[in-house]
């Protein structure tokens, strides 16, 4: 998978690619799944890495949203909630 085909995961949010890779975003110090809700970064504040661990060990911290790299069943069901809200 190539950095351009990553980079429209992240804009698609497209679960599909999740556990793939994560994304950090160096403004935030924060990583991401493919699929985070947060808000999209700009492209040039992103580096792609094949593992969490990777990230981790340059210093980045997991999203709020990244739960064990997996969002829970219960906290998927509260977002949908809240969004028809």
């Amino acid at each position: 998978m190539n950095p351009t085909q990553r980079w429209q995961a992240v804009m698609a949010r497209d679960r599909r690619f999740d556990g793939a890779f994560v994304y950090a975003v160096r403004s935030t110090g924060i990583y991401c799944r493919p699929s985070c809700a947060s808000r999209r970064p700009r492209h040039s504040q992103v580096t792609f890495y094949p593992i969490p661990e990777a990230a981790e060990r340059e210093g980045y911290r997991a999203c709020r949203r990244f739960q064990t790299g997996i969002e829970t069943e219960e906290a998927r069901e509260s977002r949908t909630l809240r969004s028809r809200i």
